[in-house]
């Protein structure tokens, strides 16, 4: 799989663009500032996630919050998992049980691909900005690569 090098970082080595991606706007440029729940997780509240993330998929793409509210909820149910399994982990003291690797190191490592996964086709990540260009599409043809098919034969 290829990944696509975040905007910010081609646009300060000089590499062309083909595609333009969405640029963040300038409010949200700043240091996002580390997450309330991150030393204590038992603080994350998940509709609250979701909700900061809704807000900021729509203040960088304007998207129509139906396009995605489903797969939104599924990242605030996997975020949700994830924080139970580290939670778990701290209480039961360690990452190996016995001889074995903890059941739920094993699901926390799941977790992490599939938030990975939903966070690059909700482009929350640097590397999967959503194009730039205009969606306002008037027919299915106008959305395929080839165009509108020729209906007369020569």
């Amino acid at each position: 799989m290829r990944y696509k090098t975040p905007i910010e970082v081609r646009n300060s080595q000089n590499i062309r663009v083909r595609v333009k991606l969405t640029e963040l706007p300038e409010k949200l440029r700043c240091r996002i500032p580390a997450a309330e729940w991150l030393d204590n997780p038992q603080a994350f509240d998940r509709l609250k996630f979701i909700a900061e993330t809704e807000s900021f998929i729509q203040t960088v793409y304007g998207l129509d919050q139906h396009s995605y509210q489903t797969m939104l909820v599924m990242l605030g149910d996997a975020m949700q998992n994830y924080i139970d399994c580290d939670i778990g982990i701290a209480e039961t003291g360690g990452l190996v049980i016995g001889d074995k690797t903890s059941p739920l190191v094993l699901m926390q490592f799941d977790l992490t691909k599939i938030i990975i996964k939903l966070m690059r086709e909700l482009g929350l990540t640097p590397a999967s900005r959503l194009s730039d260009a205009p969606t306002t599409a008037k027919t299915i043809y106008d959305l395929l690569p080839f165009g509108k098919p020729q209906t007369e034969l020569t």
